[in-house]
């Protein structure tokens, strides 16, 4: 867990409840055409549960948006378009 007022930074997706893919990949045009990225894929529902609870762990200490974020933090999200 981070520390309070963390960002989570976490990528991985649970498929099924029995497959999961995590690593370093975005999913974005740039990751896949200019990138050095990388993702794992397993098939194991114990790892799958596993990082579902660590999702629901961490998405239960979440807190709304900084004020102060907002305006960086949109100009952020249109250069990635």
């Amino acid at each position: 867990m981070s520390p309070p007022g963390g960002i989570m930074h976490d990528k991985f997706i649970i498929v099924d409840g029995k497959k999961v893919e995590w690593g370093s990949y975005n999913y974005t045009g740039r990751a896949e055409d200019a990138n050095f990225e990388n993702a794992t894929f397993l098939s194991n529902g114990n790892l799958a549960q596993r990082y579902h609870s660590d999702f629901v762990a961490i998405f239960s200490q979440a807190t709304p948006e900084a004020q102060g974020l907002r305006r960086p933090l949109r100009r952020f999200l249109r250069r990635l378009r």
